[in-house]
């Protein structure tokens, strides 16, 4: 996302990366939410519920809070670690 040229970066259906223009009106609420939450410059504003994409962003989340793949593979179960 970018507030300066008004721009966001979306994951379209045609599972294909591409710009999109935001609307004047919604640039001032997301750059306060942005500031208030103290965000990275790349963060999900608007999160996916593509199961791949949610599968993957946990496992690499789980390793690098230290999880081996056998304690991810329980987690993803919903075994006890």
């Amino acid at each position: 996302m970018s507030f300066a040229d008004s721009s966001v970066t979306v994951f379209r259906k045609s599972r294909a990366w591409k710009e999109a223009s935001l609307h004047e009106l919604v640039i001032d609420p997301l750059s306060r939410y942005a500031e208030l939450l103290d965000v990275p410059d790349s963060w999900p504003v608007f999160t996916t519920l593509h199961r791949p994409s949610l599968a993957s962003h946990v496992t690499e989340e789980l390793v690098v809070d230290g999880l081996d793949d056998d304690a991810i593979e329980r987690v993803r179960a919903g075994a006890p670690t």
